[in-house]
C-alpha cells in the first residue's frame, strides 16, 4: 500500500532497529498498515483540488436544471453532501488524518453528458487535504446518482481526481500529461554525509540517501552526493565542489553533536557569507518534539556567494566567518574559492548579480533527517527563489498584498500608486515559467472621436478585494499558470500612463496568454472601478456608473 500524501520513501527503523519496507510509508516492520506520524512536520497552509464527473442521461440533466426531481433539489443536495463528506475523510478513509478544515466548497455544472462536480479544500495543518477534496467529489457525485437513479437506470461517477495540490513538503502540482505535473522544480542540489565509519566503509550511509530522496520529492530533479570523514578540510571541500557543480541548495548530515569529532559546524563556518539563525533554530525545535537530546545539535544554516573568495582558516575553525573576512583584508592568509557554477545561471538575475548557495546542516540520524527535511522541505521554494533574486513577493506602489486562498496571487492592487509592469513582469518570473505575459492598460489620448486631456478613475471601497477574488477565479480556472500579479490605479492620471497592468507566467505561452486575457476580460467586466474624462473642449463624462 503506497502513500497518496507526504509520505517519507527510503528505510526506516523502528525502536527494535529493524529497517521498514523500503518505500511503503503505511506500513510497519512487521507488515502491518499503520498510520504516519506527521507530528514532526510542519504547519502550512495547504489547498486541494478535485474533480469528477457523473454521466447522466438528458432527461436526468433537465430535471437536475429545473428542480422537476421528485426528491428535490438535486444540485443543493449533493453540494451540501460533499461538503459535510470532506469534514468526515478521517472517518471514512482508515489511515486519513483528522483535520481542521479552514474552508469547503463544492460546485456543480451541467455539461452535455452530465454534471461536473469540483471541490476544493483549505486546511493549515502538518499534512495535506487531497483526500478530503476526492471525498467531497465521491459523495456529491454519489449524492446526484441517488437524485436521478430513478430517472436513469445508467448514472456513473466517473473521472475521480486531484487536479491541484499545495503546500508541505512536496511543493505545488497541477494536473497535467495526465496525472500531477509539478508547478516549480528545486534548483541543483547537493548531500554531504559526514561519517568516519561510513566513509571508512564500516557501515552504509543511511542518512544521505534518505536526505537525497527527500529532496527529489521536494522538486530537485538532479541531486549530487559527497560521504566524507569527520574532518573540517573534507566537509568544506565537499561542500565547495558540490556548490561549483552548479547545486544551490546543498545539506550536510551528521557532525553536529558536542562529540570532539563533531566538527561540522566549524567547517561551514568559515565559507558563510552570512547565516540564518532561524533556520537552524527551527530545525532544533523539530527536533526536540521527538528526543529531549535534539538540543544538544549544533546545527546550522547559512548562504554562500558563489564564484567569490571565502577566508576561512582550518587551524582556528572557533573564529568567525566575518573575523576572518577582516583578516584577509588586512592581508591574511588561507583562502579558499568556489568556483563559479557551469550553467547554473538563475533564471532572472540577482539584484546585486552575485550568485548565492543556501547551505545547511542537518543531524545525522535518518529518522532526524526525515523530521528535519518535514520542516525545511516547505522553504527551500522560497529560499531558492530568494536567492536568485525574486523571492520576496514584492508589493510595488500601490498597496499591501490582500490575503488569497491561492498562493500563486503574487500581488493584487487597487490604488493611487504608479504602476511598474516591469516590477509586475519581474514578481511573476519562476524557473519552471517558460513564458511570461503582462499586459497594460493606457490612457490613451482620444474617446470616441474626441481628444482626451486626462482622466480620474474612482473605485469602490472593497474593489481591492474583489480584485483579488477575481483573480483567485482565474487561477482557478488555469490551473497551468505558475505565477499571476494584476493591479488598477485610481486618482488623477495623465495620457500615456498606465491605469491596468497584469502579468501571468506558465510553462507554456498558450497557457499564459490566455490566462491573462481572460484575467483583464474579467476585470473590466467584475470590478467595480470608475472613469471620469476630461476633454480638450472642457467636456466631462463618467463612464461606467
Amino acid at each position: 500500500m503506497t502513500a497518496l500524501g507526504d509520505g517519507m520513501d527510503g528505510p526506516r527503523c523502528d525502536a527494535t532497529g529493524v529497517e521498514r519496507p523500503t518505500g511503503l510509508t503505511h506500513v510497519d516492520a512487521a507488515g502491518r498498515v499503520h498510520m504516519v506520524d506527521v507530528g514532526a512536520k510542519s504547519v502550512t497552509a495547504r489547498l486541494a483540488r478535485a474533480e469528477a464527473f457523473v454521466a447522466c442521461s438528458a432527461e436526468a440533466l433537465r430535471q437536475l436544471a429545473t428542480g422537476a426531481l421528485a426528491k428535490g433539489d438535486g444540485l443543493a443536495v449533493a453540494r451540501v453532501a460533499g461538503i459535510m463528506a470532506a469534514k468526515r475523510t478521517a472517518d471514512l478513509i482508515p489511515l486519513a488524518h483528522p483535520l481542521p478544515i479552514d474552508a469547503v466548497s463544492v460546485e456543480l455544472a451541467l455539461e452535455p453528458g452530465g454534471v461536473r462536480i469540483e471541490a476544493r479544500v483549505r486546511t493549515t495543518a502538518r499534512t495535506g487535504v487531497e483526500m478530503e477534496a476526492l471525498t467531497a467529489c465521491a459523495v456529491a457525485g454519489l449524492a446526484v446518482v441517488d437524485m436521478v437513479k430513478a430517472v436513469d437506470r445508467g448514472v456513473r461517477v466517473e473521472g475521480l481526481r486531484v487536479i491541484e495540490k499545495s503546500g508541505g513538503a512536496s511543493g505545488s502540482w497541477a494536473a497535467g500529461g495526465g496525472g500531477l505535473a509539478r508547478r516549480e522544480a528545486l534548483p541543483k542540489a547537493g548531500v554531504v554525509t559526514v561519517s568516519d565509519r561510513a566513509s571508512a566503509g564500516e557501515y552504509e550511509d543511511v542518512s544521505g540517501p534518505t536526505l537525497a530522496a527527500a529532496l527529489r520529492r521536494a522538486g530537485a530533479e538532479d541531486v549530487a552526493t559527497r560521504l566524507v570523514p569527520d574532518e573540517i578540510a573534507a566537509i568544506r571541500a565537499a561542500v565547495e565542489e558540490l556548490v561549483g557543480e552548479g547545486c544551490r541548495i546543498v545539506l550536510t548530515t551528521g557532525g553536529t553533536g558536542i562529540g570532539p569529532r563533531d566538527r561540522t559546524p566549524e567547517a561551514l563556518a568559515g565559507l558563510f557569507d552570512y547565516e540564518v539563525p532561524g533556520l537552524a533554530e527551527g530545525l532544533r525545535a523539530v527536533g526536540a518534539r521527538r528526543v529531549a537530546s535534539a538540543a544538544l545539535s549544533r546545527g546550522v544554516a547559512g548562504v554562500v556567494r558563489v564564484g567569490e573568495p571565502v577566508v576561512g582558516r582550518a587551524d582556528s575553525p572557533s573564529e568567525s566567518a566575518v573575523d576572518r573576512r577582516r583578516q584577509a583584508a588586512r592581508g591574511g592568509v588561507g583562502t579558499a574559492t568556489a568556483s563559479q557554477a557551469s550553467g547554473a545561471t538563475p533564471t532572472f538575475p540577482p539584484p546585486d548579480g552575485v550568485a548565492r548557495a543556501f547551505v545547511a546542516a542537518l543531524p545525522g540520524s535518518p529518522d532526524a533527517v526525515a523530521d528535519a527535511m518535514a520542516f525545511l522541505a516547505p522553504l527551500l521554494g522560497h529560499i531558492a527563489d530568494q536567492l536568485a533574486g525574486g523571492g520576496h513577493r514584492h508589493v510595488p506602489p500601490g498597496g499591501p498584498t490582500p490575503l488569497s486562498s491561492d498562493p500563486r496571487l503574487v500581488w493584487a492592487t487597487v490604488g493611487e500608486g504608479a504602476l511598474d509592469p516591469a516590477a509586475l513582469e519581474a514578481s511573476v518570473r519562476r524557473r519552471a515559467a517558460g513564458a511570461v505575459v503582462t499586459f497594460s492598460g493606457v490612457v490613451r489620448d482620444q474617446d470616441g472621436g474626441r481628444a482626451v486631456a486626462s482622466r480620474e478613475y474612482s473605485a469602490h471601497p472593497a474593489a481591492e478585494g474583489m480584485l483579488a477574488r477575481l483573480a483567485v477565479e482565474q487561477l482557478a480556472a488555469h490551473p497551468a499558470v505558475q505565477a499571476m500579479a494584476v493591479g488598477h490605479r485610481v486618482g488623477p492620471l495623465e495620457v500615456g500612463d498606465v491605469a491596468f497592468a497584469a502579468a501571468c507566467s506558465a510553462a507554456h505561452r498558450a497557457d499564459a496568454f490566455a490566462a491573462c486575457a481572460d484575467l483583464v476580460d474579467a476585470v473590466k467586466a467584475g470590478l467595480p472601478v470608475w472613469k471620469r474624462q476630461h476633454f480638450d473642449n472642457g467636456d466631462d463624462e463618467w463612464v461606467g456608473l
